[in-house]
This record gives C-alpha cells, structure tokens and sequence, in this order.
C-alpha cells in the first residue's frame, strides 16, 4: 500500500466573522460618528474625496485609496472637497498575526485590486438580503437561497485582497508586476477608451450604432467585448453611468429632479422617475430622503456573520 504523505496547508491571513459589508452612497455634508469597536475595518473611496481622523493621525483620501482600522482605534471622517462620497466599508475579526500589518495603514489600490473589491461586491449582492449596496442594507445577513458558496467566496477574496496587499509591500518594489500591466491587451484599451467615450457623454442620448461608428467597431465584437469585460451590453453599462450621474447629483443637492432629468435628456422627469425606480427600487425622491438620513453615520445594532455558515 501507498504511504501518502500529506502537506496541511498553511493560512497566513484567516477571516473568521463578518461584521459589516457596506456600500455607501453619501451626501456631500457626511459626517460619521465618531467610534471604536474590537475588530478590524476598512474603508475604501470608491469615489469622492473623505477626511479621516484616527488615533494614529489624520488622512485626506480619494478615489482608489483605502484606509484600516485596527481593533479598538477611535476613527471618524467626512466628506471633503465638496464632493459626495462612495464607500465601501468591510469589518471583520481576524486573529492572523501577519493581520497587525494593516495596523495604521493608507494605501493605494492598484486596478486588479480594485477588480477584488469589485467581485467582492458583487457577491455581496448575492449572497446577503438586503443586498450590499441596498440603502437599507446594515448588518449582512444570509439570504435563502443564495448563489451556492456565495458567502465562502467573500471570505476567500477578502482573505486573498488582504494578502495581496501584505505580499506586494513586503515582497521589495519590482518584485511584483502590476497585474493590470499583464492585462493591457488591445481588448482592455479598446474598453477603456468607450467607457472613457461614455462618460464624457453621460448627459447625451447616444445609441448603440453611434458607439460602434465612434470606434469603428461590429455590433457583434462590441457585445462580446462589454459582456466579457463589464457582464453587460454596452447600452446597459451606459444606463448605469447615467444613473449613477443622477444619484451623485442628487446627493450633491445642487439641481431640482426636473433639471437633473433635463440634464440626463429625459422627456420628462416622471420619465425619469419611472427609470430610477425600476433600477434602485426606490423614487428619486426616496432615495434624496433615505440619503439625508445618512448625514451623520450611527451603528446599527452589532450583528455577526460566521462566513460560510448562519448568522450568530
């Protein structure tokens, strides 16, 4: 008989509840309150411009940038620049010595781990009831039914992200190549080139034969290309940046929903109305109302997810 030897895996960075798993959508006059909890917590701008307090310093950060909370640090923030903010806040405990790396840490995220962040939050939608992302969405709790393995995933690519960011600053400057760098192909410059195009034509009406003309690109190779970079059509992702415009400006506060859906070239506002609801679920106006709730951050009541199992 074969005698097998077998390797135990060794786990440097092992993520053993769930805390919290937010994305935020903030007004411009944001200001949290003041807090310090005995677990781990990040918090990534997604967009926008934020000033943090801790007891270790204070930090000014912006679109990319995301700072980490070791147990029982005193931290606050609020919006800055003027700007309404997007978040992505996640706490967790974690006993991993190699964890006490983040201790104080501000850092830079380069694009393939923002791609983590993003898939993260994509099966945080999946995986939680109401979804990541929900405005009424506070504690992360099991949904029935759930994609198979969904909370599983979220604890392997936040442990994965974590050592990502260990390994590349300790590893020496060089030692690591960008993955993004490896991934510059023709494809991801053509992408980024129409998303670019998109946006600086989110207050236009454009079609999907304008887009293709621009680029001088098939319907059937733009369809591929935006399913395999973005999991959408084209015309989708371009909806998605107009709704987006519209939830930033009306968390900015400055135009009337009229103006803004003028802005946006609807033919009406109720038009307009009628397109956010059936994509957030909530009227423009509930959703101004549910955002200036959030003016100042309070807890909800703690509640702990054991990743992989049921809620404690």
């Amino acid at each position: 008989m074969t005698d097998w030897s077998m390797l135990r895996l060794k786990e440097e960075v092992v993520i053993e509840r769930l805390i919290s798993f937010l994305y935020m959508e903030l007004p411009k006059h944001f200001q949290a309150t003041g807090e310090k909890h005995d677990f781990w917590e990040f918090v990534y701008v997604d967009k926008g411009d934020v000033f943090f307090v801790t007891d270790l310093g204070s930090h000014d950060l912006s679109q990319g940038d995301i700072i980490f909370y070791s147990p029982n640090e005193f931290h606050t923030g609020h919006a800055a620049g003027g700007t309404a903010p997007n978040l992505v806040i996640m706490s967790f405990v974690c006993h991993s010595p190699a964890i006490d790396y983040f201790k104080g840490k501000v850092l830079h995220l380069e694009q393939a781990e923002q791609d983590i962040l993003y898939q993260l939050l994509s099966e945080g939608k999946e995986a939680f009831d109401p979804p990541v992302g929900h405005p009424r969405m506070m504690v992360p709790q099991s949904k029935d039914g759930a994609l198979f393995g969904s909370e599983q995933m979220i604890k392997n690519m936040l442990e994965m992200l974590l050592i990502r960011l260990i390994r590349k600053q300790t590893a020496g400057a060089g030692k690591i190549r960008p993955e993004s760098a490896l991934l510059a192909t023709r494809n991801e410059d053509l992408f980024e080139r129409i998303v670019l195009y998109l946006k600086e034509n989110v207050r236009n009406n454009l079609s999907f034969e304008q887009i293709c003309g621009e680029f001088a690109v098939g319907s059937t190779i733009m369809k591929n290309l935006f399913k395999s970079r973005a999991n959408s059509g084209v015309m989708e992702y371009y909806s998605m940046l107009k709704l987006e415009y519209a939830k930033r400006q009306i968390r900015e506060g400055i135009y009337s929903m009229t103006e803004i859906a003028d802005q946006l070239g609807y033919s009406s506002v109720h038009y307009f109305s009628k397109h956010f609801k059936k994509a957030t679920g909530f009227a423009p106006t509930e959703y101004a109302r549910t955002i200036a709730g959030k003016t100042t951050r309070k807890r909800a009541p703690q509640s702990v997810l054991l990743l992989g199992g049921d809620p404690l």
